[in-house]
């Protein structure tokens, strides 16, 4: 009986007063934005990360050619699938699982590309290959609000990560599309003119963003904004600087 008291005592004044302050932990064995952008590596997997989320068949694997392919008649699906039969009959609704992946996918997208735009320039590494990696997130941000303003107009613009529960932006509300438009130029004029141009990407970066695909990008969102009733709300913008 009494080893236990002993025990139970020596139990409640190692809880009890063993600590003046709550345990502040340091992440060692999972990644965060604090322990993961060090050095270039981190910065070039990281942006790797943004462009693995293309492959899945929920966004350009598949879904990306489902949203346009069905809604355009050129796609006839088979009768068991509702969800394609509708976006074939234009009947859209909030519970089609078709534009659920498209919305999904394309906002996953700019969350890894809003956490590399925010923490790479904080890395000590060679300038023109850091700018070279946020100009291809800001690429890829871009791409994906033009996906989004294309097919649903006005829609939340997120242009930084979302830090806790209490950020405005985990609820977001709709932005104007003349306003989301103005962010797609300026993200790819500043991918236009701080991507590597084609003829100087290494071989073993092949598939990066070239100048002159954020260029070619660039021409097909000022031709699609033409045609629309806010086509001259936008003054003209000058490509960002780059940093230092």
């Amino acid at each position: 009986m009494k080893k236990i008291i002993v025990i139970y005592l020596c139990g409640f004044f190692l809880l009890t007063g063993s600590c003046k302050k709550f345990l502040a932990e340091k992440p060692q064995t999972f990644l965060t934005p604090d322990n993961f952008y060090q050095s270039a590596a981190d910065a070039t997997a990281a942006l790797n990360g943004v462009f693995s989320g293309l492959q899945a068949q929920a966004y350009y694997g598949r879904t990306v050619w489902i949203i346009s392919e069905n809604s355009a008649d050129l796609l006839y699906p088979p009768n068991g699938n509702s969800d394609r039969v509708s976006l074939y009959q234009n009947n859209y609704t909030s519970t089609n699982g078709e534009i659920a992946n498209w919305w999904n996918s394309s906002y996953k997208m700019i969350k890894g590309a809003n956490d590399v735009i925010a923490h790479v320039p904080g890395i000590k590494m060679d300038t023109l290959a850091r700018n070279n990696i946020v100009g291809n997130a800001r690429f890829l941000r871009a791409m994906a609000y033009f996906d989004m303003v294309r097919s649903f107009g006005d829609i939340p613009l997120i242009t930084a990560p979302v830090v806790g529960s209490t950020d405005t932006n985990l609820y977001a509300r709709r932005t104007p599309a003349a306003k989301v438009y103005q962010q797609i130029i300026s993200d790819l004029q500043y991918a236009e003119t701080w991507c590597t141009p084609e003829n100087k990407i290494a071989s073993g970066n092949k598939g990066l963003v070239s100048t002159g695909a954020a260029s070619a990008m660039l021409a097909r969102v000022y031709l699609t904004r033409a045609a629309t009733s806010f086509a001259g709300l936008m003054p003209s913008e000058s490509p960002n600087k780059p940093f230092k």
